[in-house]
């Protein structure tokens, strides 16, 4: 009898366990249905995901609600404003997340039990883009170093070699060389209405301009300053799209999937940022993008289970990274054979192994939050300055 009793109870041991291990009991609560708002190519990732995770988990529907950017940034704006936002997921970067949260801090659900467990496959300075007061408020999905894709044609046609240019005294003396011999046909620099922010944060975080003392950040900002001034003094940066007689774009990862798509007849290369000055700092990765949980529902565990599963996959985020020029947060993907590819519209060179050593050699400071505040004071007044200069090459 008692044998008997005891091969049922183990019977009923190994059930419970094989359920448990199977998911049972966690899918059971992965119930509701869920809207995620985003733009680009991140709604086109998380339409793939969101359609496997919902054949996976058959009690939960994510729609993903595809937008531009900035009437996405807009609504949500408007949304958090009049205190409901219409969505229960948001794809946002850190600064987007500050300013939004000093509007209305009760919309935003904490995500800290994401990072439970976390193996350091996030580095610290990612994740300090996330943390807000008491926890973290958004989880990791990329990063966004830059780089310099330049047009090979027109270096060769002008002589210009790249390795020439190192700071960005070279950059600028080698753009003057290029509109003078193309009698100015040419333009050094592209940069489109919608990135000018960028360009800015490229150059303030290039700079470090933090928490230091007045008058050194005072210097850094001059230096800024003088550079754009330059560009557009000298005639060197444009805001119209003329692809075949731009020598440089700086950007990340997301444009050489334009040049994929769209730039292929273009002979492209890329090199590293200029410095200041010699032996300064060349690298340079901006904010990447969080998935951002909103407090609409009591139950927002299927959401935070989805942000998991679209970040935890080497394989599917090395896919989504040569797809949509996503470049992954996570890591460990760093350390897969793939990220040493060679692209053939780059001179076969292994550009995603540079975003990789660009991102691993970030050394941003953790207090992200009041170094970004310390970036705004400075920001307008240098986005109106660039503004000011590119029309001056139209004129």
């Amino acid at each position: 009898m008692i044998k008997k009793f005891s091969i049922v109870m183990i019977t009923i041991f190994v059930l419970f366990a094989a359920l448990g291990c199977n998911g049972y009991d966690k899918n059971k609560r992965l119930i509701g249905e869920y809207t995620i708002c985003s733009y680009g190519n991140y709604s086109k990732f998380l339409k793939e995901r969101a359609q496997i995770f919902c054949e996976n988990n058959p009690r939960v529907k994510i729609e993903i609600k595809d937008t531009d950017k900035e009437s996405y940034l807009k609504e949500i704006t408007n949304n958090i404003n009049n205190g409901q936002v219409n969505y229960d997921g948001l794809t946002l970067k850190g600064y987007e997340i500050l300013n939004l949260r000093e509007k209305n801090k009760e919309v935003f659900s904490n995500l800290s039990e994401l990072y439970n467990g976390d193996d350091n496959s996030i580095y610290g300075w990612r994740k300090s883009e996330c943390k807000f007061d008491d926890g973290y408020y958004g989880y990791p999905l990329d990063t966004n170093p830059i780089i310099v894709y330049y047009n090979k044609d027109i270096f060769n046609k002008y002589g210009i070699d790249p390795q020439d240019i190192v700071t960005w005294n070279d950059y600028l003396n080698k753009g003057k060389e290029i509109l003078e011999k193309s009698k100015g046909e040419s333009n050094m620099l592209y940069v489109p209405e919608d990135k000018k922010r960028d360009f800015i944060s490229t150059l303030m975080y290039q700079i470090n301009i933090g928490q230091e003392a007045n008058e050194e950040k005072k210097e850094k900002v001059r230096k800024i300053t003088e550079l754009i001034k330059t560009l557009g003094d000298e005639k060197l940066v444009t805001n119209k799209e003329d692809i075949n007689n731009t020598a440089t774009i700086i950007s990340s990862p997301e444009f050489y999937i334009k040049i994929k798509d769209q730039y292929s007849g273009v002979n492209w290369d890329y090199m590293t940022l200029p410095a200041f000055e010699p032996g300064g700092n060349r690298f340079v990765n901006l904010e990447g993008v969080n998935f951002v949980s909103i407090n609409n529902k009591k139950n927002n565990e299927p959401l935070k289970e989805f942000f998991k599963f679209c970040t935890n996959n080497k394989v599917v985020l090395l896919e989504s990274m040569f797809k949509y020029g996503i470049f992954p947060a996570n890591t460990q993907c760093y350390k897969h054979s793939i990220i040493e590819n060679r692209e053939e519209l780059l001179g076969y060179r292994k550009l995603w192994q540079s975003f990789a050593n660009i991102t691993s050699s970030i050394n941003k400071k953790q207090n992200f939050q009041e170094n970004l505040t310390n970036k705004d004071e400075n920001y307008k007044t240098l986005i109106t300055l660039l503004e000011e200069e590119i029309n001056k090459e139209s004129t």
